[in-house]
């Protein structure tokens, strides 16, 4: 089935398997390891997602490892268990953990509590399930399954019997068959016989018309040509005046299928004086053909805004399903542009606040230079008067001239650390509505590309009446 979709980047379908224990083993090939190999490797081009789960790693083959793009572990105990998945944790680059530091974080989780590894982030990530209420009941057993299944067999042996035909029911009652044999008729009618029961002696005999023909549709601009083998029954009263191919009831089996000699023994009824008065059935073929030609038709489905028709067998369901699909990748395409056009902006406000940080560190390093300065300066003018020098030295003025300026100084250099600070968090505050305003355009996409609103019509293709061919007629007496 994967091979016959197309390639999408969206998720179409999820292959879920829990316990994988034995069928994807590391030292052993059983039959099934082959194809899980081949979805692990393969499945995600086709929009198919394979989430495999079991309570050791050591079940898994490290080829289907390494192609694993999301582990989420929990508490592993036995050093094979941790052993088998350490080398994928272990990432290069400064942020990078230890091994002994994954090792304890693997060796000692709590509950609830995994290690996420995605092959799309650089760094592992701890998370922590929801609760969620589960009584783990475990198996159950043959009573309590009859329970639960109770309700469900009661409603399929009642779809079952409506669905079912009564032969007592497609016709009204008419007199006992009045006949040993069948009413002669023209030798161009064929006439053909099924006995249900060809255990009873005297079985009686009720008649039908039969129809076959083959209907075929063609559209040379949708590459349709298909052929319809329609197979219908109308039950023949004595008292009726003409054929009503309405009132038809589908018939399964072909004329080759009947039987050409009467039982023995059998009653027949009555047949209306329209057919054992006729030649042959051409004029009712003709009818039959004119009421194909009218009624029969091709129906299929289409929606418009996707420009999207389904094939020949399609169901509704089916092209919805497929519909949703083609909305999954075009929502994708139209994030990846979003996403594009975003990331112009946000690398065009990183390296604004990247300059911003580096005139940040710049000021606050000027502010603490000169405070240093001027606290040294300072101390050493008091020194000088401390000392109790009689005459202050000309240098000492001087200094603590400088001084008196230095302090003016750092007052300013602190206002440029300050704006220098406001204008970090206006960047901080732009990058913010940023990924807001994306995240508001990837909410208008779900709405916009929404499955639910879309609208399906039915159209047809009608055959021509050239395309109704091999019509054949005959009359079939089938028991009661």
């Amino acid at each position: 089935w994967m091979r016959t979709q197309s390639g999408t980047s969206s998720l179409r379908a999820l292959l879920y398997m829990d316990e994988i224990y034995g069928f994807f083993p590391a030292t052993s090939n059983p039959p099934s390891k082959n194809p899980m190999l081949l979805l692990l490797k393969q499945a995600r081009a086709f929009g198919i997602g394979i989430v495999l789960s079991t309570q050791n790693p050591v079940d898994l083959d490290y080829k289907g490892l390494s192609n694993i793009g999301s582990w989420f572990i929990g508490r592993l105990q036995t050093k094979q268990d941790i052993a088998r998945v350490i080398d994928g944790l272990l990432k290069s680059g400064a942020k990078a953990m230890e091994k002994k530091e994954i090792e304890q974080i693997l060796a000692n989780l709590a509950k609830r509590v995994f290690l996420f590894k995605s092959a799309h982030r650089d760094r592992i990530e701890l998370f922590t399930t929801r609760w969620v209420m589960s009584y783990l009941r475990g198996p159950l057993t043959k009573t309590q399954i009859a329970t639960l299944m109770e309700a469900k067999k009661e409603a399929l042996f009642a779809h079952k019997e409506a669905s079912t035909p009564q032969p007592a029911m497609h016709a009204p009652s008419r007199p006992e068959a009045i006949t040993q044999g069948p009413p002669p008729l023209s030798e161009e009618i064929d006439q053909y016989y099924y006995n249900k029961d060809p255990m009873e002696s005297a079985p009686q005999m009720e008649p039908w018309l039969l129809a076959n023909a083959t209907v075929h549709y063609y559209n040379a601009k949708r590459a349709i040509d298909e052929e319809e083998n329609i197979y219908l029954k109308y039950y023949l009263d004595e008292r009726e005046k003409e054929i009503d191919w309405e009132a038809g009831e589908p018939n399964e089996d072909d004329f080759d299928l009947y039987d050409v000699t009467p039982p023995e023994g059998a009653r027949f009824a009555p047949l209306p004086s329209f057919i054992t008065e006729a030649k042959n059935l051409k004029s009712f073929a003709k009818a039959f053909t004119d009421y194909l030609y009218h009624e029969k038709r091709l129906e299929l489905w289409r929606i418009p805004s996707l420009k999207l028709e389904s094939d020949p067998g399609e169901s509704r369901e089916d092209l919805l399903i497929r519909a949703k699909g083609v909305l999954n990748d075009r929502k994708e395409e139209a994030i990846e542009k979003l996403k594009a056009k975003y990331a112009k902006k946000r690398d065009m406000l990183e390296r604004r606040y990247k300059r911003a940080l580096e005139r940040l560190e710049k000021e606050q390093a000027d502010v603490s230079a000169k405070t240093t300065d001027t606290v040294l300066s300072l101390g050493m003018t008091i020194l000088d008067a401390f000392l109790g020098r009689k005459m202050i030295k000309r240098s000492t003025t001087s200094r603590a001239g400088t001084t008196l300026r230095n302090a003016g100084r750092i007052s300013r250099e602190k206002n440029d650390v300050k704006r220098a600070e406001e204008r970090v968090v206006e960047l901080e505050r732009e990058m913010e509505d940023l990924e807001v305003a994306l995240a508001d355009e990837i909410d208008a996409l779900d709405i916009a590309y929404d499955p639910s609103k879309l609208e399906i019509e039915p159209f047809y293709i009608k055959p021509r009446r050239s395309d109704i061919t091999d019509v054949e007629m005959g009359i079939l007496w089938e028991s009661r």
